[in-house]
């Protein structure tokens, strides 16, 4: 039987005969020789008996402090703390993106990505199952990414506390759909089955795909410029390779991070 217990008409579940003998048993340790060890006997109300084991009584004594530090979080901010936050939140800074973005002409190697065969972002006209549908369905077009930087704007204007908002534009590309193109995914991955990313790889595409957007954009006078803004983010076509769980997609690009000195 189940240690959840029998479902009964209706849909509710009820305890299994399992669960009033375990809790007895349980009830009778904690009563019996060895209950210092459950209950905390002795002492004034609100304070536990000393631990036997050192690293439990630390683990308790890290768990007090904690509950110190974050008690004015817990119970409300003085007055004092709470007009500070609001005049910090009256002036937040202000964070501004630039959306790019970025899928490919073609996709000779569908076999190795998740990119599309035509090399470009999901459509609604693509055929997939009823499942993918189900989360970010496509098309995945600009409203699409619109949404998804509302949601992130969100996120950093709460975890900021007001102190941080976003603004952005989704920058208009040259091809249908606002899109700027590169050659092919296949011109940048590993290129076979079990092949990995090198850094030279994800430093070439890199290059490659924030220089082709700088042309565009230099083509055409009054179109954006990097300089007009403190971040770039370029969505791409295709999955992520953190998602490869059945290892057969080597050309999706990875989630990374490069550094000052990784690369000579």
């Amino acid at each position: 039987m189940s240690r959840q217990g029998v479902r009964a008409p209706g849909g509710r579940r009820t305890p299994g005969p399992a669960a009033p003998l375990l809790f007895l048993a349980l009830l009778a340790l904690a009563t019996g020789a060895g209950a210092e060890r459950w209950l905390p006997l002795g002492g004034a109300r609100g304070e536990r008996a000393p631990f036997a084991d050192p690293q439990a009584q630390r683990r308790a004594e890290r768990y007090a402090e904690v509950e110190a530090l974050t008690a004015g979080l817990r119970t409300g901010l003085t007055p004092p703390v709470q007009a500070a936050d609001a005049a910090r939140a009256a002036m937040p800074d202000t964070a501004r993106v630039l959306v790019c973005l970025l899928a490919f002409r073609e996709n000779r190697r569908p076999d190795l990505t998740t990119v599309p065969v035509d090399g470009k972002f999901m459509a609604a006209t693509d055929t997939f199952p009823d499942w993918l549908r189900r989360v970010d369905p496509p098309p995945h077009d600009a409203a699409y990414f619109d949404a998804h930087m509302q949601a992130l704007g969100e996120f950093y204007r709460i975890q900021s506390y007001g102190q941080l908002e976003m603004v952005w534009d989704i920058a208009a590309g040259p091809a249908p759909g606002g899109l700027f193109l590169l050659p092919d995914i296949a011109d940048y991955g590993p290129g076979e089955a079990g092949g990995f990313w090198t850094l030279e790889l994800l430093e070439a595409f890199v290059r490659t795909a924030v220089d082709s957007i700088d042309a565009a954009f230099q083509a055409d006078p009054a179109g954006p410029r990097f300089a007009d803004y403190d971040h770039v983010m370029v969505f791409h076509a295709g999955s992520d390779f953190q998602n490869d769980i059945f290892r057969d997609s080597p050309n999706d690009l990875p989630s990374f991070n490069i550094f000052f000195g990784d690369l000579p």
